[in-house]
């Protein structure tokens, strides 16, 4: 669920700073700002190379990362010159210290090239100089949490959450923390905010499920699991059967439960065909079906979390519902048992 590093870069060299923000004094130009969806405009100019014909840096409380990450350091870092990345950012920050994007890109270079104390000071300086934009609050919180800095981290990501309430994504990356620290409890009250303002995320609904079980609220995470197995059926095909169907979606049931059913056949001793099959009949209604391969995938792959969360949500369909939560907190003990918090929450 973590966010990736946005490396794309522009031909953008860094330049020395010769102007600050821009205070708006007229209504004019206020109202000009409003109209064209800003909430604020902070123009920077930079000396190219020290010589004549400068040129502009112009970002907005939307782009900022994206203007930070396509300065030069960024540009060599992505281009796995770290050591010559890391010069150039200390140089940048050297030139234009009070400007946002040098300290935010300097950050993200350090932390890259493995020098994280010194890049987590030029993030949260980042933090200070952009008055504490939301998308940069949100990298140094990562980044924070890359670097094992949890307290620190959950700290932001709290600041992010009380000043953006309604905003999913630092709830879904905080929750994943929690469930990192083995603390199921509070990584399920940040999921009940999510799908209570957003009540299609059904990953998030899958994970609260999750999350409720972990803390020992076994019924009640089943009973969340499966409405959210509901919800998202209602919608089209699971998430785990939309590689299976293709863009066909349901139109390529047929032909997928035909192969799928060949290679049941053809290879009886692999649990991953009668697991396949066993998803597309509890999707398509026949759950009677479904647990006769699954109770077969089950004796194949017993400590398969995967295998027994879907063996649950099949028997609970069919109204079994002491054997569905067995099955479930079986799936939920073996996941951390195996430390595969990340690779299968969001089934």
């Amino acid at each position: 669920m973590r966010i990736q590093e946005n490396l794309a870069v522009q031909n953008v060299e860094p330049y020395k700073r010769e102007t600050v923000i821009q205070a708006f004094m007229s209504a004019e130009l206020v109202a000009a700002v409003v109209g064209m969806s800003f909430f604020w405009f902070t123009i920077v100019s930079f000396d190219s190379q020290g010589g004549p014909g400068n040129k502009k840096a112009t970002y907005t409380e939307t782009n900022i990362m994206e203007q930070a990450n396509a300065l030069k350091p960024m540009q060599m870092a992505a281009a796995g010159q770290l050591v010559e990345a890391t010069r150039e950012a200390a140089s940048l920050v050297q030139r234009n210290g009070h400007d946002p994007l040098a300290n935010i890109c300097a950050g993200n270079v350090f932390i890259m090239a493995g020098a994280g104390d010194d890049g987590l000071k030029y993030l949260k300086k980042g933090v200070a100089l952009s008055s504490r934009n939301k998308l940069v609050t949100l990298n140094y919180a990562q980044k924070l949490n890359k670097l094992r800095h949890y307290d620190d981290a959950i700290a932001q990501y709290e600041s992010l959450t009380k000043a953006n309430p309604l905003w999913e994504l630092p709830r879904m990356e905080l929750a994943e923390i929690y469930f990192d620290r083995k603390q199921p409890a509070e990584a399920a009250v940040q999921l009940a905010h999510v799908v209570q303002s957003n009540t299609n995320n059904f990953a998030a609904r899958k994970l609260r499920g999750i999350a409720l079980a972990r803390s020992g609220k076994l019924k009640i995470g089943l009973e969340e699991y499966m409405l959210a197995i509901a919800q998202e059926t209602q919608s089209g095909p699971p998430e785990a059967l939309r590689t299976l169907l293709g863009s066909a979606g349901n139109g390529a049931m047929d032909r997928v439960i035909f192969e799928l059913q060949q290679q049941v056949n053809n290879r009886p001793d692999e649990y991953v065909p009668k697991l396949r099959l066993a998803q597309l009949y509890a999707y398509g209604g026949n759950p009677k079906e479904a647990k006769e391969l699954m109770l077969d995938a089950r004796r194949l792959a017993p400590n398969n979390p995967e295998v027994q969360r879907t063996l649950a949500v099949v028997l609970k369909q069919l109204g079994e519902d002491n054997q569905a939560m067995s099955a479930f907190g079986l799936s939920v003990k073996l996941e951390e048992a195996q430390g595969r918090e990340k690779a299968s929450r969001a089934l």
